[in-house]
């Protein structure tokens, strides 16, 4: 008979299914019969997922195997299997065709994804507000700290573990079979020996009419044939035991006890089984249930008997009777317990939710493409602003083109495409006697030496789209920047005067210009062969012209934009920082010494299947620009995305971005400062949590990036505090804000007079941060949404949000506030929408559209200039307007992304 089990308290008829079940050959044929007894046994074993690092993978399976194969049958039992809530439908599969293959009956409690998504992580429980980034929890021990954490799974790991509702519903299953007297509700890896169940049998021939609940010892085996070559005697059994249930008893196992956490103990602790004194001696953390009262110890209702062996788990070191081995044991079953629940959640993402690293994440992609459809259309507020970056677009590529010009000789212009540049990363003797040579060479031999470069390109397999040159491999460092900034004015490519750079040919006609040093394929781009310096950028000002480019290209369709994107992509970042030709792919994993594991960060736990390539620097000594740690990537992030759709990058391009975000990824969540710096409870904690969802997306890592989105929630109850005196206003305050605002003060980087308004501007961009870190969830369109999310004390973003707007109302025609309100409305809409919610007069919604309508006509980025305005006008004018659209260093510093007007003033229109 087959059961498919729905509840684990209760079976109904229409929930079972039958069907009959051929008999093996291979089954052991001798039956054993128990000395007297008449009594009915019902025994099953209880079949879960493995959990390496705690189970070697496959080991269910071959335990099971083990047993079908090597225990023999036992008079007057029925055995039953309990499929508990198995992931992985080929595995199963497997274990259902094996059962079947033996003739053995079986019991399946099925996992369903929409069950378990209705289970979500506790964050609220623990003493104080982000405790993860506290003090206290600092100070803890590893074990401490992964308990602590592992406490933050209890309700997933109730559903999708099921340990003790799979073993009550062993028991309320056992208790539906008509004859059954005794039940047996074992873990799946236990095995009777013939010895051993005649021990039992005997002692409930005995004592059953006396006891509900018997006690069977448990021995843990090193390996599984010591059953079958060695005597059948009694073991040792000093490890945690079984229970055997008389068909009246009234116990049941507490399903409130997870996985891990003296979900068996708590049981036999009822039924007066002594427990180890160092346990009963120390008292649960306050977060943790209660539920057995350790202080009275009840009395004894059950009777110790027989024995029963545990099979092997796969890890030899963890199955010895040892502290140390019960030490690991206990730390490798917690890491396997969050590494399972995490699997489980990256695999609903990627097949369920559809998560797609190629997604953009700031911007919306539907909001983005109706955009550039009204641009098409002749929309007047959409092409203004479209105006304004193309505008822009343009001064940055003939910028760029003039750059490339002059650091290089190039003849390049607005329009020209180049390959990645060799970049001068030191004064090292190859490169000075590289540039001896290029300045002695003889002009005829540059000559004959560029028609061989022509002549070795001339390749069908070389398509028009592929700017990068894979030969080159080359790394600048942060200090070596600085040193070719400074030596620009000395350091460069020169020309030859001959003819003035121009050659006769044969036929009478002019050659081109040949460069010392330069290439040029037969698609008219150059590659210098020379190091040339770097000019002086910061990384938030690169990225933002980059975005601006990608823009420009996504509503116009000019490909020049597109070209000087991915040339400053690739001169500014693949050129410093790319790995060039790696062959060697390094993946976290498993480290079973966990005294030598970090417990730092968001890497803790670790997680052991990260799909994060960790490449190496193939300059000794490399750095990391320091500004990165400061920098919002996830508009830049969003652009290469553009950029790599629109083939402007090729593939190869674009993994080398990815492993440039994974070095900055493993910076940011292993490196000490960067640690720090995620502690902070002020704007600096938020766009850390950005910066490593952005990356963690990026780089395809879903396990991080869930991670980093459910417990940035904790920061909400730290960040905004509610006051408890019921005479005060309730109003909302970022008390972490001010005191940042003090210490510059203290530290004289402020004035005294200025502590309003450099409040005002911090909570604000601490509120901008929080806007871009909510739309990136929602834009994503997986987790649970930030907006609406409640603290403990009841802090909100939603309400945080309108208490500012409320404080700040005389100030709503401040630049800071118009594109946070309007942000703030599409986060406030995207949640409704998402939840299907209808607005009622008074609510939050006609909150914002008060606020929306009283900004409304302060929205105009383009004011009437006189046309007698002198230059400096013109010049603050245009300042005002990229600030207004995003763009500029006031922007950047008040965490405006570019052109986020685009899409709000499209969704204002829409709404």
């Amino acid at each position: 008979m087959i059961y498919v089990w729905f509840s684990p308290i209760e079976q109904t008829p229409d929930n079972i299914k039958a069907s009959p079940i051929p008999k093996s050959p291979k089954s052991p044929s001798n039956i054993i019969s128990s000395p007297t007894s008449t009594e009915e046994i019902h025994l099953y074993r209880i079949l879960g997922n493995d959990l390496p690092p705690r189970h070697k993978a496959g080991q269910v399976l071959k335990n099971v195997k083990f047993i079908l194969e090597n225990e023999p049958k036992f008079h007057n039992t029925k055995k039953w299997w309990i499929l508990n809530r198995i992931i992985d439908n080929e595995y199963e599969n497997a274990l259902i065709d094996l059962l079947k293959q033996y003739g053995q009956d079986y019991v399946r409690i099925p996992f369903v994804i929409e069950e378990y998504l209705k289970y979500d992580f506790r964050l609220e429980d623990f003493p104080e507000p982000d405790f993860f980034h506290s003090y206290e929890y600092m100070n803890f021990s590893k074990v401490a700290k992964l308990r602590t954490i592992d406490y933050s799974y209890h309700d997933k790991n109730l559903y999708a573990m099921n340990n003790n509702g799979g073993r009550n519903a062993a028991l309320a299953h056992g208790k539906l079979q008509p004859n059954a007297r005794w039940i047996f509700p074992f873990d799946g890896n236990c095995f009777l020996t013939t010895n051993a169940f005649t021990e039992i049998m005997t002692q409930i021939e005995r004592w059953g009419k006396d006891y509900k609940y018997f006690v069977v010892p448990m021995a843990r085996l090193l390996n599984n044939t010591q059953l079958l070559v060695g005597p059948d005697t009694r073991p040792q059994t000093p490890e945690e035991p079984q229970i055997i249930f008389r068909r009246d008893s009234e116990e049941k196992y507490n399903e409130n006890m997870r996985y891990g956490r003296r979900s068996k103990l708590e049981m036999l602790w009822r039924l007066g089984v002594p427990s180890p004194r160092k346990i009963l001696n120390k008292p649960p953390v306050p977060w943790e249930s209660h539920d057995a009262p350790y202080f009275s110890p009840p009395k004894n209702k059950y009777k110790m008997i027989g024995w029963v062996f545990r099979l092997f788990s796969g890890q030899a070191s963890q199955e010895v009777h040892k502290r140390e081995a019960s030490a690991l044991r206990a730390f490798n079953r917690l890491l396997a317990i969050q590494d399972f629940l995490d699997g489980i959640d990256e695999k609903i993402a990627r097949t369920t939710q559809g998560f797609d690293a190629n997604r953009l994440f700031l911007y919306d992609e539907k909001s983005l493409n109706q955009a550039r459809l009204h641009y098409w259309r002749g929309d007047e507020k959409i092409t203004k602003i479209v105006n304004v970056m193309l505008d822009r677009a343009d001064t940055m590529s003939l910028d760029a083109a003039n750059w490339y010009s002059s650091a290089n000789g190039l003849p390049i212009d607005a329009s020209t495409q180049v390959k990645i540049l060799q970049l001068k990363t030191d004064p090292s003797p190859a490169l000075l006697e590289d540039e001896r040579r290029n300045k002695e060479t003889n002009v005829d031999d540059v000559y004959q030496q560029q028609e061989e470069v022509i002549k070795s390109n001339d390749s069908a397999s070389i398509e028009q789209d592929v700017m990068l040159d894979e030969e080159q491999n080359h790394v600048i460092t942060n200090e070596s920047q600085q040193q070719s900034a400074e030596n620009s004015a000395t350091t460069g490519l020169n020309e030859t005067a001959t003819n003035n750079n121009v050659f006769p040919s044969s036929s009478g006609e002019e050659k081109p210009k040949k460069y010392i040093g330069i290439e040029e394929d037969e698609f008219g781009r150059f590659v210098s062969n020379t190091p040339v310096p770097l000019p002086n950028v910061s990384t938030s000002e690169l990225f933002e012209n980059i975005t601006t480019l990608a823009f420009a290209h996504h509503f116009s369709g000019n490909v020049r934009y597109s070209r000087w994107a991915a040339n400053l992509i690739r001169t500014f970042i693949l050129s410093s920082y790319g790995v060039g030709e790696q062959d060697e792919l390094q993946v976290t994993a498993y480290n079973t010494d966990f005294e030598a594991t970090n417990d730092e960060g968001y890497s803790f736990p670790h997680l052991n299947k990260i799909p994060r390539t960790v490449p190496k620097f193939n300059k000794i000594g490399a750095k990391f620009p320091s500004d990165l740690l400061e920098t919002d990537p996830s508009f830049f992030l969003d652009s290469c995305r553009l950029l790599y759709r629109v083939r402007a990058l090729t593939h190869k391009e674009f993994i080398e971005l990815r492993q440039f975000a994974s070095i900055w990824l493993e910076r940011l969540i292993n490196n000490p400062e960067s640690i720090g710096r995620s502690r902070e409870p002020d704007h600096r904690g938020t766009l850390y949590d950005i910066q490593v969802t952005t990356l963690a997306g990026f780089v395809d890592d879903v396990r991080l990036y869930l991670r980093i989105i459910s417990r940035t929630r904790m920061r909400i109850g730290k960040h905004f505090y509610i006051a408890n005196d019921a005479s005060l206003s309730s109003h909302m305050s970022q008390p972490y804000e001010i005191i940042f605002v003090n210490n510059l003060i203290e530290r004289s980087k402020l004035l005294p007079i200025q502590h309003e308004s450099a409040t005002f501007k911090y909570t604000t961009l601490n509120l901008q941060y929080w806007m871009i870190l909510t739309r990136i969830i929602q834009n994503v369109r997986i987790g649970l949404d930030l907006w609406q999310y409640t603290a403990k004390d009841g802090q909100r973003l939603s309400r945080a949000m309108m208490d500012h707007l409320g404080k700040h109302a005389s100030k709503l025609d401040n630049d800071l506030l118009r594109p946070l309100i309007h942000i703030a409305q599409a986060a406030h809409q995207a949640s409704d929408t998402k939840r299907g919610i209808w607005h009622e007069h008074g609510d939050e919604h006609d909150y914002f559209q008060h606020f929306l309508k009283n900004i409304g006509s302060k929205m105009n980025l383009f004011g009437k200039n006189s046309l007698n305005s002198d230059q400096e006008d013109i010049i603050l004018e245009r300042k005002r307007i990229d600030k207004s659209v995003g763009l500029g260093e006031e922007a950047r510093q008040r965490g405006v992304p570019p052109f986020w007007i685009i899409l709000n003033l499209l969704f204002k229109e829409e709404n």
